[in-house]
């Protein structure tokens, strides 16, 4: 892969499944170091990754520009590649509902590659939920390395923080 590799991720779950993806993101960003990676996902969710050195753009997935992406009605493909920032090699679409929907139309627009990822198993399958993620990747052709995702305070958030907290502590 080129310095130019461009991933997609569109993430639709809650903060609890997206903490559960985290190792996921991390280790494709271990497997692909030079790819840049645009996530789409709740803005909350985004606050987690802000610092990563791999996250290229992030974007709040309730900008009603995707509203689209989530509808079997046609879409204005340039505007919401234009808003995406253009082209990406592969797309890896996080979620349960409206799954088919949304990898058909982040199809529509040019990617090569598209990943549909179950966030979580049914409920009869008794496996880890991080598992059945890395699961649905492998068997796809996607070995990648197993890592841990660690979430910790963007570093200015911390200071900011640590400097409330002493003045706090010298009232």
């Amino acid at each position: 892969m080129s310095n130019s590799t461009r991933f997609l991720l569109i993430h639709q779950g809650a903060l609890g499944d997206f903490i559960l993806a985290l190792p996921v993101v991390e280790s494709l960003s271990t497997k692909f170091p030079e790819a840049n990676f645009t996530i789409v996902a709740n803005s909350s969710n985004l606050s987690l990754i802000k610092s990563r050195p791999y996250l290229k753009r992030a974007l709040s997935k309730d900008l009603a520009c995707f509203a689209p992406l989530f509808s079997e009605k046609p879409f204005d493909v340039e505007k919401v590649s234009r808003i995406l920032g253009g082209t990406f090699d592969r797309a890896f679409i996080f979620g349960q509902s409206k799954l088919p929907v949304l990898a058909r139309n982040v199809s529509v627009l040019g990617i090569r590659k598209v990943y549909e990822v179950c966030s979580f198993p049914l409920e009869k399958q008794r496996v880890p939920v991080t598992e059945f993620i890395y699961s649905q990747l492998f068997e796809r052709g996607l070995d990648l390395p197993k890592r841990k995702a660690v979430i910790a305070p963007d570093p200015a958030e911390k200071e900011e923080g640590t400097r409330y907290a002493e003045e706090l502590l010298s009232i």
